[in-house]
């Protein structure tokens, strides 16, 4: 007792001397709404949780600070809950869904449920609780606040203890709160005070749904002019009270903005505080060029923001809050969207609240989804509740199946089955205006729309936004319902019981695939033949399949083409695994998914039937996909040699996946036969095959004889199958299809020769890649293939574009991105992948390459000192491509890339977050000269390969860091400058030096290619350097005369040459120790101030570049034909100047000029007679 009460005293004394007391020494109080107070951590004495105003992170310090207002929080009541608002940043704390993730302040607030733990007596201390009552605030190490365990799981727990310090709200806190509004959700009046000043003018919704605005004070009823401003999916949306309808984007000027059914997102841009209130641009997108604005005759129409910094105008608004509470809002919304509680035995379509998405049933698998659309008599989208304890079944209308739960299975899709287990807790969401509920599984995971995973229901954390649905009640029409779940059944039977109806059904047809009728009844009447089938209990839908068989009883078409035929019977190649193959040959992804289009499409509650020749053979699987348009993935189901049935539940085209394991049996695709298929059910589509021979008339053909009505076509090579938006393609290509084809075939077959690997196991190896429209996000490349924004198939499936046009690179680019994994350096996801589309434009015949490979741009970047990874986006694009108009189109070793990717593919680079420099970029730099066995250190060097660097960050749609020592980059050097060969001078080779023929078919003679574009034009690149130069029965020896060689005044030097002879490829400055300072390619060359200061007051030795890849020395002869300068009078006065014209010397005698001015050429102006001379003169 006595050592704890020394103790104690000691602490105390402590605390006083020291300046701070423990909790216990300050007076707390009791949260309530409207106050401000500090928060006392109880578990560490004296830390108090402020906002971080640099980072918007909760954190703790011992430090109090009274004028310090971001050690202060405003509590407001929120629902059961409290906001906490900081006074400094006037940001609201919001939501963690992660422990040990620290808390941050935006305009998203969070409600938090601020308990008393009553098991503490010592002391009156909150945790201030999540929601679900599970997670709560705390104090970890570091002084972090985050989302940990209240107190009550343990006593470990007593960092996640508050108390709260009341702190007066003065005059000055509420102003700075008023300065610093923060736009939460919450209703408002949008206040336009410019366009009348002295007259506010409230933004309304008008009958008409368009946007106005008017001086009419708010209606306490009609709310037309209150504007909810709420987060959907993480983005602010606009959404009128009165009508539930949410503002639309407008970008037509002079027209008004309107409401629709649907939220659209806006930017919110704070514009500052002028007169007392916070005015706002609400603009269409982020960068705020052009957002709400009301005009002269009072309409909000689209318009540019004030300058920042400058004077109010009529596109900026005052936000002021309606002073409708969030209960209200609630009520109103919910009356207007007619959401309704979960209530037992009734019927409700159930909508993800974040995609405007009703749960469904997927019936061809036993899934649960969700659909795009409502769709109003698609019982498939109706779930009947049945009361199960606390919880309900979700019981599907159309198929009886009821949701089961997975025990608390993340990511995972739920299923259905005939019986409950268990049933889901619908949990209603503290959401200040939808009335929606969380569905339950257990552990706090629930029903979620997965958007990662085509919006499929699977389980997730219940905290997630997409874990929110609301409820709308559906009066079911009996009759209709039970025609419904009798054709379910109907199909349910029949695919059940296949295996048994096939026993049946097959001693009608002489084979599997049910394409030729046995003999024995190839003479009966179709009436006997009926009858027979009746009384053997074969399905009327199957006994159509025999009847037509038998009647040959195709489609006809008026081109005389048989396509129902073509379409509906078909055999299928084998295709080798697109997994293992992609990464055993280099690819970037995956392989295509879509191998064999069918041209059968199918329709919402079509019912496929689909007959199999032959066994599948071993180390083979065979699959029926349905792949709906924009999708490269659909539901597969594994066929079996006979009747096999499958269910279509959206329209969707169907294609046949058989894939054989080539990689690791031993044996070859040509093991494997091909498998015929009869298809019967769905609709003949059609589908173009240019492996299959078929020509431009044949696709018109298919196009007047009413195929290809579908959404998706399907188009397909040796390289590529297609899967794109029909009525666009058809639009962009109403005719030379086979042509077109022909185009984005060998682009991709020029990428696949380039690398080289797939011909070594095309035996083994002929997978193919996807061609995918989609409804956003421009070109782009990823798993599978290539993704087209369906606005961009108007240019890269048009003939005349392709073959004529810049459209080519975006098709070469994006397959670029799936072959260029093993010469990609880190920084380089959209560089490495250009080569491929240079070589497609370079091919193509009709312009130069792309990117500025100039000597110029190249030395402007090396002369900076810049690593690599920051030389411009275009010059590291040419890099790649020098090196194959080098080697391959100039032919002078016309497989360095084929070797090039086999030495990256036996070594490849490596490229964790903390990146080597002999692991990657000075890697590829030695695999390129062991792939040419030559020395291109040279050639590397200007790129910057050879600089220090350590744990630079590089940005490459993910951060890195780069390092590489001199030692490291000393051993490089040493290794290329083993081999004998020197081919830096590769540097120099271009394709802007002068006009080259164009080589396209039909080109006219004399036709040249034209420039790409207008910034890397031809007679701006340079003089020297043309690639046809370095063709190896081109090449011819370089030299040329130095003309002249002067340092001017600003500290530069003004050289040229004369002289030059053919072989020139360009000139190399060196310094008197041999170290590379500059390259040029033109014959007048400025050397940088910073370049001369490395000379040191030395001449540089000037080398002459030539296209065998030796070098010649500059000459310096004085040249003939020019005054001697002793003929001229040495006390004569003169200016000075170089020959491009820069006085070097004003006012100065002959003699003085010719001994203080380096050696050199100039011209020199008598100042007596005004007589101009061109002189060679200096020391």
């Amino acid at each position: 007792m006595k050592t704890r009460k020394i103790a104690s005293w000691l602490f105390m004394l402590c605390c006083t001397i020291f300046g701070f007391l423990p909790v216990s020494a300050t007076n707390y109080s009791v949260p309530a709404d409207g106050k401000a107070y500090r928060l006392w951590n109880t578990n560490y004495a004296g830390h108090l949780m402020y906002e971080d105003h640099a980072t918007s992170q909760l954190k703790t310090t011992a430090t109090v600070n009274d004028n310090d207002f971001y050690q202060v929080f405003v509590l407001t009541k929120s629902g059961e809950g409290y906001t906490l608002r900081n006074v400094g940043s006037g940001a609201y704390v919001g939501i963690v869904y992660e422990n040990e993730t620290m808390y941050t302040t935006g305009n998203n607030p969070f409600t938090f449920n601020i308990k008393r733990n009553t098991a503490r007596t010592d002391v009156e201390c909150y945790n201030l609780m999540h929601s679900t009552g599970r997670f709560c605030m705390h104090e970890a190490q570091g002084q972090r606040v985050v989302r940990w365990f209240p107190t009550t799981t343990s006593e470990s727990n007593r960092p996640s203890e508050w108390q709260f310090e009341e702190v007066t709200l003065t005059a000055e806190m509420q102003q700075r709160l008023k300065e610093k509004q923060q736009l939460i959700p919450a209703a408002y009046y949008i206040i336009n005070t410019q366009r009348k000043p002295g007259t506010e003018l409230y933004m309304y919704e008008g009958s008409d749904h368009k946007l106005n605005i008017r001086s009419t004070k708010p209606s306490s009823t009609k709310f037309d002019d209150v504007w909810v401003m709420r987060v959907i999916n993480g983005q602010s949306v606009l959404q009128n009270l009165g009508t539930g309808r949410y503002v639309q984007k407008q970008s037509t000027k002079y027209t008004n903005y309107y409401t629709g059914a649907n939220p659209y997102a806006f930017w919110f841009k704070r514009f500052g505080f002028v007169n007392g209130n916070t005015y706002w641009d609400i603009a269409n997108t982020n960068d705020n060029n052009e957002g709400l604005h009301g005009d002269g005759d009072l309409r909000v129409v689209p318009w540019r923001p004030a300058a920042p910094g400058g004077q109010i105008t009529p596109s900026e608004w005052v936000i002021r809050e309606a002073g409708i509470s969030n209960d209200q809002v609630k009520q109103r919304l919910t009356q207007l969207s007619g959401a309704k509680r979960p209530e037992d035995g009734k019927y409700y379509r159930i909508v993800c609240v974040d995609y405007k998405r009703p749960l469904k049933i997927d019936y061809a698998n036993g899934t649960v989804t969700t659909e795009n659309t409502t769709i109003a008599n698609d019982y498939a989208q109706v779930w009947k509740l049945i009361a199960n304890g606390d919880r309900f079944d979700l019981v599907n209308a159309y198929t009886n199946q009821m949701i089961q739960r997975q025990n608390g299975a993340l990511s995972q899709p739920y299923r259905t089955a005939a019986r409950s287990n268990g049933g889901f807790k619908f949990n209603e969401v503290n959401d200040p205006f939808n009335l929606m509920f969380t569905m339950d599984d257990v552990f706090g995971v629930g029903i979620h729309c997965a958007q990662s995973q085509g919006y499929q229901a699977v389980g997730w954390h219940t905290s997630a936004s997409a874990n929110n649905w609301v409820l709308y009640e559906v009066k079911v029409d009996e009759e209709k319902l039970r025609k419904a779940q009798e054709e379910y059944q109907a199909f349910h039977n029949l695919k059940d019981n296949a295996n048994v109806h096939w026993q049946k059904l097959s001693k009608y047809f002489e084979d599997a695939a049910a394409t030729k009728i046995a003999p024995v009844y190839a003479d009966k009447t179709n009436d006997n033949l009926k009858a027979e089938m009746q009384n053997d209990g074969i399905p009327v839908i199957l006994q159509n399949v025999v009847l037509k068989i038998k009647d040959q009883a195709w489609a006809t078409y008026a081109s005389g083409n048989n396509w129902e035929e073509r379409f509906r019977i078909a055999s299928y190649k084998p295709y080798s695994d697109n997994d293992h193959w992609a990464w055993k040959v280099g690819m970037s992804y995956k392989f295509g998914n879509l191998t064999n289009p069918t041209g059968i499409t199918a329709y919402p509650k079509n019912t496929l039937l689909l007959f199999v020749d032959s066994d599948v053979p071993a180390n083979a699987s065979l699959e029926a996909e349905t792949v709906e348009l924009c999708s490269v993935e659909g539901n597969r189901i594994r066929l079996k040699k006979g009747l096999n049935v499958i269910a279509v539940e959206k329209q969707a085209n169907l294609f046949i996946r058989y894939i054989v394991n080539t990689h690791n049996t031993g044996m070859k695709l040509a093991q494997f036969p091909d498998i015929k298929i009869h298809i019967e059910g769905g609709s003949v589509n059609g589908y173009f095959d240019l492996t299959k021979g078929d020509d431009n008339q044949v696709w018109k053909d298919m196009i007047s004889d009413g195929l290809l009505q579908a959404q998706a076509v399907n188009l397909k090579t040796k390289n590529v199958v297609f899967h794109m938006n029909a009525a666009k393609v058809k639009a962009a290509c109403p005719g030379p299809m086979a042509n077109l084809l022909k185009i984005w075939d060998g682009i991709v077959q020029m990428e696949v020769d380039l690398k080289g690997l797939q011909a070594k196991v095309a035996d083994r190896c002929n997978n193919v890649l996807n061609a995918t429209s989609v409804q956003s996000s421009y070109m782009y490349a990823t798993t599978f293939g290539s993704y087209y924004e369906e606005g961009t198939l108007s240019s890269v499936m048009n003939y005349e574009r392709m073959r004529l046009g810049g459209s080519i690179w975006g098709p070469a680019h994006e397959m670029g991105h799936c072959h260029q994994n093993l010469i990609n350096m880190h920084g380089c996801t959209e560089v490495s992948n250009n080569l491929f589309s240079n070589v497609a434009v370079f091919n193509q015949g009709v312009m130069t390459s792309r990117g500025n490979g100039s000597s110029q741009y190249i030395s402007e970047q090396y002369v900076a000192g810049n690593h690599f990874a920051d030389y411009n986006i275009w010059c590291k694009t040419q890099l790649y491509f020098k090196l194959w108009l080098y080697f391959h189109a100039a032919g002078n070793q016309p497989d360095f890339y084929q070797k090039l990717f086999q030495l990256l593919n036996d070594d490849p680079m490596k490229k964790p977050y903390d990146i080597n420099g002999p692991d990657e970029w000075l890697k590829f730099a030695l695999k390129c000269c062991e792939a040419a066995n030559a020395d291109l250190s040279e050639f590397f060097q200007m790129y910057g390969f050879f600089v220090p660097v350590h744990q630079k960050v590089v940005g490459d749609y993910s951060e890195k860091r780069l390092t590489a020592t001199q030692a490291q980059i000393d051993a490089v050097l040493a290794k290329m400058h083993a081999y004998p060969k020197k081919l830096g001078n590769i540097v120099f080779i271009d394709d802007h030096i002068r006009r080259s023929p164009a080589t396209y078919e039909g080109a006219p003679a004399g036709t040249m290619r034209r420039d790409y574009d207008d910034w890397v034009a031809i007679g701006k690149m340079g003089d020297h350097g043309q690639w046809e130069d370095f063709k190896p029965n081109a090449q011819q020896p370089g030299g040329a005369r130095l003309l002249q060689c002067v340092k001017n005044n600003d500290g530069t030097m003004s050289i040229a040459f004369d002289h030059v002879l053919p072989g020139t490829m360009g000139y190399k400055f060196y310094d008197t120790k041999g170290n590379l300072l500059f390259i040029a390619n033109t014959d007048r060359v400025q050397l940088p101030s910073s370049v001369v200061n490395k000379l040191g007051g030395e001449q540089p030795v000037i080398k002459v570049a030539q296209a065998s890849g030796f070098d010649a020395l500059v000459t310096t002869a004085i040249p003939s034909g020019i005054d001697a300068i002793r003929n001229l009078p040495a006390n004569a006065m003169v200016d000075v100047h170089t020959l491009d014209g820069v006085c070097v010397a004003r006012h100065i005698t002959i003699a003085q000029a010719n001994s203080q001015l380096p050696q050199g050429v100039y011209i020199i102006t008598q100042l007596d007679t005004k007589a101009s001379h061109t002189v060679h003169m200096g020391r």
